[in-house]
C-alpha cells in the first residue's frame, strides 16, 4: 500500500519510477557531533540541502542548492540551464546565493569557478560532455571578461572575452592537420585581420558592466545594484526601480488616491541643486494635471534626491505638506519645504501658509548611507496607510529592520521573495504587511 502511494505521487511530479524519501523536521540534535542535514526552501522555489552547525552563520558550507526557478541570476551565462541543475559549494546565508568556491551541475554540463555574491568570477572552467569541450575563461559578474581558451577533440581556440564580447585576436588551431588560423574581433563581431601581431596578454581590462534587471523604463547594472550592499549608499535608480514595483502593485486599488514622483522627477522639477542653488522650480504636465485634481488626492508624494547627496520624503495631503527626513536638519528641512510648496498653488496661495508646512518626527538612521533605506521605508507606510494622516503614523525604524529592509529590496530584485511588501518588524503590532 505504501509503495502504491509513492508511485503514485511520483506520477503527480512526472518522474515515475523515483520514490521519494520521507523527510524529517529537526526539533532537537541529541548528538551534537552527530552529522545532520538541514532544508532550506527559498520562495522561488529553490532548494538549499547543508549540514546544520552549532549556531548560524553568515556563509553555508558544503551546501547543494537544487535550482527550481527560471533564470535563476547566479547562472553563468554560458552554463544551459535545465530542470535537472544544481549547485555545490558555499552559498552566502543572508541572500542564498554562491560564494566562493562552487560547481553548478546539469546533465551534460559542468561549470567549476569562484563566485562573490551570487555571480561567478575569476578563472572557471565550463566542461560539455556532448560536445567533449572544455572551456577555460576568467569570468566577472557571470560573465566572460577576460583570456579565454576552447579545447576539443578537433581544435583548440584562444583568444580574448571583454564584457561578454568577444575581442581581439582569435586563433583557431586543427589538432590532425596541424593548421592554424586566426581572426579579429572588435566588440564580438569579426573584422577583416591585417596580419598585424596582436598581444592579448597585455591588454588592461576595464570593469566589467552588465545590465541584470529591467521594469520599464528602469535598467539596474552591476555598479548600481552594488549599492544594495550594507554600508553602501544606494544608488536613486534602486529606489525608484522598487518603488516602480509598489506603484505598480498598488494601481488597482489606489490608482487615483496616491500619486507618486520619484527621484528622476523630482529632480526635472527642482534641479539636481536644489539647496546649494536657487533656482527657479519648472513645472511639467504631469505635475499641472496633478494639481487639477489636488482636491480628490489623499495623498502625493515626492521622493527626492536633494543635492545629490541625501533622500526624503514629502507627502501632500489636506492641504498641507509634510516632510519625512531620517536624518532631520531643521534649517535645510525648512528650506525644502518653503521650495516645494511654490508649486502646490491650493497651499502656497493660502493665508498663513507656513502653518501648513510640517516636519514629521520619523526613525532617524544611525550611519550616513540608510537615507535611501529610510526613504522607501517612509514611502511604503504612505501606501499601507493610505486614509491615516501622515503625522499621525508611527515611524518607528530600527537598524535591524532597516538592514531587514535592505535584503528584502535585494530578493525583490533577484526574484526570491515571498511578497513585494515587507515584513521587516519582529513585533506583530508594526507594520506586518
Amino acid at each position: 500500500m505504501t509503495d502504491d502511494r509513492n508511485n503514485n505521487q511520483a506520477k503527480i511530479y512526472d518522474r515515475q519510477g523515483q520514490i521519494r524519501k520521507t523527510m524529517y523536521k529537526v526539533i532537537k540534535r541529541i548528538n551534537p557531533d552527530q552529522q545532520c542535514k538541514r532544508l532550506i526552501l527559498r520562495p522561488n522555489g529553490n532548494i538549499i540541502i547543508n549540514n546544520v552547525d552549532q549556531g548560524e552563520f553568515a556563509l553555508l558550507r558544503d551546501s547543494k542548492l537544487y535550482v527550481n526557478c527560471q533564470n535563476f541570476i547566479s547562472i553563468p551565462k554560458d552554463f544551459e540551464e535545465t530542470e535537472f541543475t544544481v549547485y555545490e559549494g558555499d552559498i552566502d546565508g543572508f541572500h542564498f546565493l554562491p560564494y566562493g568556491k562552487g560547481v553548478f551541475k546539469s546533465k551534460t554540463e559542468r561549470f567549476e569557478g569562484f563566485f562573490a555574491d551570487g555571480f561567478a568570477c575569476d578563472l572557471c572552467t565550463l566542461e560539455k560532455s556532448q560536445l567533449s569541450s572544455k572551456i577555460k575563461c576568467y569570468y566577472s559578474w557571470g560573465q566572460k571578461h577576460g583570456k579565454y581558451e576552447e579545447e576539443n577533440n578537433n581544435q583548440l581556440i584562444q583568444g580574448f572575452f571583454e564584457n561578454d564580447l568577444k575581442q581581439g585576436l582569435f586563433t583557431e588551431k586543427q589538432k590532425t592537420a596541424g593548421k592554424q588560423e586566426y581572426k579579429y574581433y572588435k566588440n564580438g563581431i569579426m573584422q577583416n585581420f591585417d596580419g598585424q601581431t596582436y598581444d592579448n596578454q597585455q591588454k588592461k581590462l576595464s570593469t566589467t558592466t552588465r545590465y541584470l534587471f529591467n521594469h520599464q523604463d528602469y535598467s539596474i547594472n552591476n555598479f548600481t545594484f552594488k549599492g544594495l550592499y550594507y554600508g553602501e549608499w544606494l544608488n536613486q535608480l534602486i529606489v525608484d526601480y522598487y518603488l516602480q514595483l509598489v506603484i505598480d502593485y498598488y494601481k488597482d486599488s489606489l490608482a487615483e488616491s496616491i500619486y507618486h514622483l520619484n527621484t528622476i522627477e523630482c529632480q526635472d522639477i527642482f534641479s539636481s541643486q536644489m539647496i546649494a542653488k536657487d533656482s527657479k522650480p519648472i513645472i511639467p504636465p504631469k505635475l499641472l494635471e496633478i494639481n487639477c485634481l489636488i482636491s480628490d488626492i489623499k495623498k502625493l508624494i515626492f521622493i527626492m534626491n536633494v543635492d545629490r547627496v541625501h533622500f526624503l520624503v514629502l507627502v501632500c495631503q489636506n492641504q498641507q505638506l509634510f516632510l519625512l527626513n531620517s536624518q532631520k536638519n531643521i534649517l535645510q528641512d525648512k528650506i525644502i519645504l518653503q521650495k516645494v510648496v511654490k508649486i502646490i498653488p491650493s497651499i502656497s496661495k493660502a493665508k498663513n501658509n507656513s502653518e501648513k508646512l510640517k516636519i514629521v518626527e520619523v526613525g532617524q538612521q544611525h550611519n550616513n548611507f540608510d537615507c535611501g533605506i529610510h526613504s522607501i521605508y517612509n514611502t511604503l507606510l504612505q501606501y499601507k496607510y493610505c486614509d491615516k494622516k501622515v503625522n499621525e503614523i508611527d515611524y518607528q525604524a530600527t537598524k535591524k529592520m532597516m538592514e531587514k529592509l535592505r535584503i528584502h529590496v535585494k530578493n525583490v530584485l533577484i526574484n526570491d521573495y515571498a511578497h513585494l511588501l515587507p515584513q521587516i518588524s519582529d513585533s506583530k503590532q508594526n507594520h506586518r504587511y
